[in-house]
């Protein structure tokens, strides 16, 4: 049986490093104790982090740092340029300006270990073969061509026709697709398409037709006259009155939101930025778009597939905007959130302010956490293992949860330590500057941890709350749907496929037998840090 360790036991063991323990009390070896370095720095560390060699943070920071000219020269031998006058150390934050001109903030340390512009990553993730490949067989084309060179490089593709033809991703891209069925559509005559309109109870009021991405004027059984193309008909789209569809109630409540808390220049409708796509609402200054989405009318049975919302994120992204896109079910369930939300994006003083200093720090209670989640995030409260609280004046007024990960979402249950950031919300209507900050060191100080990661919803968020944490980017999920039914949406692990179930049957058949639809977002940024 090893020895038991004593407090006398590890003071003598930091005296012999010149070193001095503060804390007055040891349980036990992942404990975390207060203790001073030679040179006078407070830090805490378990004694199993001792005697495994680690120490003072600042010391060891201190000992990397290099001249300024050194990191300027290392970082243009790569083509990037450092725009920041002063280093300070290896975790001190650089702004730099990568080769193909995008600015970004770093650490010397990231940078070494090989983390590059987001921008360039996230351009670089969206335009391999895989990713051109799935969007292209996401419409019901095949891809024939072995490789992919850029976005104005040829590519040969079969369209759901059987019909083989060449064009670059850009065109595809920009909605051009297989020309010999553009052709084909051509011959069909107007007689034909007044018969099938008529056959749905509706009123053809065009009197040509050219093809079948030509506007058409209809009427409704109600008498609601509008336009749509042949393809749109076809495939299922009918009235927007009747469906509630056009600019919305919801949207003009969005709409009127944004112009009581925004005095600048705002667009609706906007087709000039994501040419030929339409942006709901535009703040050009802000470089900022939202969309409201309908979760009928942005469902996969409306024809938005799985790519639609994040490909107008990355489309957006390319012009140098942000794109909120709000769901439905959002805005009419938590619409006091969103309305916080877009607040804090658009820096209005309309938000209470509260500074991290002047909050204190300590664990709250399931109940707390739960009800406080649920009052102030979008997604409700998770369960996790550790909450923390951070109160001003005796209120709870932010909250950050951390949950042991699933193997569902990577985890290897024999790593030791590491930690999903679940949870992070302050109460709706506050800015409580610096509290993210001040809530993870608590945690790091306080809690044993290797690892921790944590995903950043793309429909809302642009990650760079993590990163000013400390944190780097190290990967992107690919888009979730959500099932819906009349206004309600759950996550797709409510209805998930059961082993009793039809094994000749997808799932998404399955549900729909059941009259759930689907909807996609836009997928997840996943941040790691690591300690």
């Amino acid at each position: 049986m090893s020895k038991k360790i004593s407090l006398n036991n590890i003071k003598n063991f930091l005296a012999s490093k010149n070193m001095v323990l503060l804390s007055n009390s040891y349980l036990n070896n992942k404990q975390k104790l207060c203790i001073k370095c030679p040179k006078g720095h407070i830090f805490y560390m378990s004694w199993n982090g001792l005697t495994h060699g680690y120490g003072c943070r600042e010391c060891y920071i201190e000992k990397r740092t290099l001249d300024i000219s050194y990191v300027k020269n290392k970082l243009e031998q790569e083509g990037y340029i450092l725009l920041s006058g002063v280093y300070k150390n290896s975790k001190s934050s650089l702004t730099i300006k990568c080769p193909n001109n995008h600015v970004y903030i770093t650490t010397w340390d990231n940078f070494q270990q090989g983390n590059r512009c987001k921008q360039c990553f996230i351009g670089s993730m969206k335009h391999d073969f895989n990713y051109v490949k799935e969007y292209i067989e996401s419409f019901g084309y095949s891809l024939l061509s072995d490789n992919y060179v850029n976005a104005n490089y040829e590519l040969e593709i079969m369209c759901n026709n059987g019909h083989i033809y060449k064009a670059t991703f850009s065109n595809f891209l920009a909605g051009r697709r297989c020309h010999i069925c553009d052709v084909e559509n051509k011959k069909l005559d107007i007689d034909y398409i007044r018969k099938k309109v008529e056959g749905e109870g509706y009123k053809l009021h065009s009197t040509s037709y050219i093809n079948a991405q030509y506007p058409l004027t209809v009427e409704c059984d109600k008498g609601h006259v509008y336009n749509v193309r042949w393809y749109n008909f076809h495939t299922g789209y009918r009235c927007p009155l009747c469906n509630n569809k056009g600019f919305s109630k919801q949207e003009h409540e969005v709409l009127d939101y944004i112009n009581k808390i925004y005095s600048g220049l705002l667009l609706k409708n906007n087709r000039s930025i994501i040419k030929p796509y339409e942006l709901d609402i535009v703040l050009s200054d802000k470089k900022l778009a939202v969309e409201y989405c309908g979760l009928y009318w942005h469902s996969e049975l409306a024809g938005k597939d799985k790519n639609y919302h994040l490909n107008k994120l990355n489309m957006c992204n390319e012009q140098g905007y942000q794109l909120l896109t709000i769901f439905e079910d959002e805005w009419v369930n938590k619409r006091e959130i969103v309305e916080s939300r877009l607040l804090n994006i658009l820096g209005s003083k309309k938000l209470e302010t509260i500074y991290a200093r002047k909050c204190v720090i300590k664990e709250i209670t399931p109940t707390e956490a739960r009800v406080f989640c649920e009052q102030n995030h979008l997604q409700g409260y998770t369960g996790s293992r550790i909450k923390l609280g951070a109160f001003y004046a005796g209120e709870l007024v932010s909250v950050m949860t951390f949950a042991k990960p699933s193997i569902s979402k990577g985890a290897n249950p024999k790593e030791p330590n590491v930690w999903e950031l679940s949870r992070f919300c302050s109460k709706i209507n506050f800015r409580v500057i610096g509290i993210a900050s001040k809530l993870l060191k608590h945690f790091e100080r306080n809690y044993d941890w290797n690892t921790v990661f944590s995903y950043a919803d793309r429909r809302w968020s642009n990650g760079n709350v993590y990163e000013k944490l400390g944190f780097e980017l190290s990967g992107i999920t690919k888009p979730n749907y959500w099932y819906v039914k009349r206004g309600k949406r759950i996550h797709r692990f409510g209805l998930r496929k059961k082993p009793s179930e039809p094994k000749n049957i997808t799932e998404w058949e399955l549900r729909q037998q059941d009259g759930w639809n689907r909807i996609w977002d836009c997928g997840n940024l996943k941040y790691k840090k690591e300690n």
